[in-house]
């Protein structure tokens, strides 16, 4: 049958003149519904590409209810012209107008083009069957009724159409992090809108929208070092670095925000980039730790290559400003340099322990030089302290609050969001250790109970407030305190004491039955004092055995929350 109003629709569209009629004559099933005038076109005006053509056809299928398929399509490159058939396609759940007959529809429409002017040759607008199915949509209906099993999704609809649905409906909800948005997330969203689309397209419409967000790849090189000067003007204190090659093409860039109350040891690591980004060079990460043990990334550079000439560019201006500032010493440390062995026997155990069941591993371990990495070989060489830290707790941590969206952004973004987290995570820490210091008001060191020491023990660690510590020396000294009532003290010489545990199973990890603490030197045979710049479980016994104050074994005023919170007290604008 043919509907007067398909006709209607193809003269608003352009797709038929005025002039023509469309063969109604039932008697006639050959002209029935078919337009035709000796191969001039039937459109008013030629098109210029053939794509155009096919749009303008596909939206006329659509408003009359129905899909079209490319039944042939060809081109001739010598002569530049082709020309293609379109036909009706048949859709799941589509029914015939004569039940039981075979599906057949005779609708088409001809197109033929040459150096760019396409037109429409020869058309038949009749169908066979019931339209406007195929696009089927979730019944409203309660109760549990079985889904069936060939869905009915809309498989006609252009590009543009199908990527402004995702850009208004989808990219809203994903604009902060619509680099880690996959392919497979793109379809299931359009499949729930009953629209099936293909890897390729999702792609498509992901890359786009990417470039919409972040703008050209080009550009955002072209606009990093202006964007970081910038910054570092606004934000005293920050340095940055931009080199670019003879041609003014991009080299690297770094930038650092100096902060002078960390632990004094910086995490260098490099991070490779994702996505579209991903050949394009890595992040170099210079990382440290605050007086509470929270991560802050304060360096971020761009590089070509992680290799010894871009980390000596990237640590140069970073290692001038922290060591000129005064009472400062930052040691920088690399991944795989840290183990927690304290002494020979410590490394002899632990390595015949790691032989048992990874040889190739503790092989490996065995070509490395141990003042490179483990803990004790390492301070006696450097005389530097590691505070505790290894790769896994430091350098590696930074790769995952940078986070996929930033490794994947185009330079000035990337650039950019890590700016907007450094804000993010100052203000966060700022409002923590307000409150903090809130709570703690101005207390004293009143905590005094009067209970009297055994064996001889002045109880010097009543008279201080651990509240005024930073969580994480509080917690931890508590910790040390609870324990070290399993622990036995003998005196040895003046200031000295041997420090033993009584009971095997309170002993904290990497501490033997033994060890020896001199209170003069403040030093004790685990290291972990010296190592840590912080009291050891076996210091801070023979400490409260010896009378002495507990805020003697440590710097008590750089480990407060006073300090902890001047960290975080300048604001930084990105």
């Amino acid at each position: 049958c043919v509907e007067l109003e398909d006709v209607s629709i193809l003269r608003n569209l352009g797709l038929l003149r005025s002039d023509l009629n469309v063969g109604l004559e039932r008697n006639d099933l050959e002209t029935y519904g078919s337009v035709v005038d000796r191969g001039i076109n039937l459109a008013p005006e030629s098109f210029g590409t053939k794509a155009v053509l096919l749009q303008r056809c596909r939206e006329f299928a659509s408003k009359a209810g129905f899909s079209i398929r490319v039944a042939t399509n060809s081109f001739r490159k010598m002569k530049k012209e082709g020309n293609a058939r379109y036909e009706c396609k048949v859709l799941n759940g589509q029914q015939q107008l004569t039940p039981g007959t075979t599906p057949s529809c005779p609708f088409f429409i001809t197109v033929y083009g040459i150096r760019d002017e396409w037109k429409v040759t020869k058309m038949c607008i009749a169908h066979d069957h019931y339209r406007h199915v195929g696009f089927q949509g979730d019944s409203f209906v309660e109760g549990d009724l079985a889904t069936s099993g060939l869905r009915q999704h809309n498989r006609d609809m252009s590009f543009a159409t199908i990527r402004g649905i995702v850009e208004r409906e989808m990219l809203p909800a994903y604009s902060d992090d619509w680099a880690s948005v996959k392919g497979k997330a793109i379809l299931e969203f359009l499949l729930s809108k009953n629209i099936e689309s293909n890897r390729q397209t999702a792609s498509r419409i992901k890359r786009q929208l990417t470039d919409v967000l972040q703008g050209n790849m080009e550009e955002s090189y072209q606009k990093l070092e202006s964007y970081l000067s910038v910054v570092a003007t606004e934000n005293p204190g920050s340095h940055y670095g931009f080199e670019k090659h003879s041609n003014g093409v991009f080299k690297r860039a770094s930038c650092l925000k100096a902060l002078q109350t960390c632990r004094r040891i910086i995490g260098l690591d490099g991070t490779h980039l994702k996505k579209e980004m991903n050949k394009r060079g890595v992040f170099l990460l210079a990382t440290a730790k605050d007086l509470n043990g929270h991560l802050i990334v304060f360096g971020l550079g761009l590089v070509d290559q992680e290799d010894g000439l871009n980390w000596r560019c990237t640590c140069k201006k970073p290692s001038v400003d922290l060591v000129e500032s005064p009472g400062n010493l930052h040691f920088y440390r690399t991944d795989r340099r840290m183990a927690r062995s304290e002494c020979e026997k410590d490394y002899d155990f632990y390595s015949s322990k790691l032989a048992d069941t990874r040889p190739q591993a503790a092989e490996y371990l065995r070509k490395i030089m141990k003042e490179h990495w483990v803990t004790y070989a390492f301070s006696e060489t450097y005389e530097q302290p590691t505070y505790d830290e290894v790769t896994s707790n430091l350098s590696e941590s930074a790769n995952q609050w940078l986070g996929n969206a930033c490794r994947s952004a185009y330079p000035m973004n990337a650039f950019e969001q890590y700016f907007v987290k450094v804000v993010e995570l100052f203000a966060s820490r700022r409002k923590e250790t307000t409150r903090l210091i809130k709570n703690v008001g101005e207390l004293q060191h009143s905590n005094t109970d009067g209970a009297c020491a055994k064996d001889g023990e002045t109880d010097a660690s009543s008279s201080i407030s651990y509240d005024q510590l930073a969580p994480f020396h509080k917690d931890n000294l508590k910790k040390m305190l609870a324990v070290s009532k399993s622990l036995k003290i003998l005196p040895c010489l003046s200031g000295q004491y041997m420090v033993r545990f009584t009971d095997v199973s309170q002993r904290l990890d990497h501490v033997h039955l033994w060890r020896t603490v001199n209170l003069v030197e403040k030093e004790c045979t685990c290291r972990r004092w010296q190592d840590t710049k912080f009291s050891c479980i076996h210091a801070l016994k023979a400490a409260v055995y010896h009378g002495m104050h507990i805020t003697e074994l440590f710097d008590w005023d750089n480990h407060t929350s006073v300090t902890y919170r001047s960290t975080y007290f300048h604001q930084f604008v990105p």
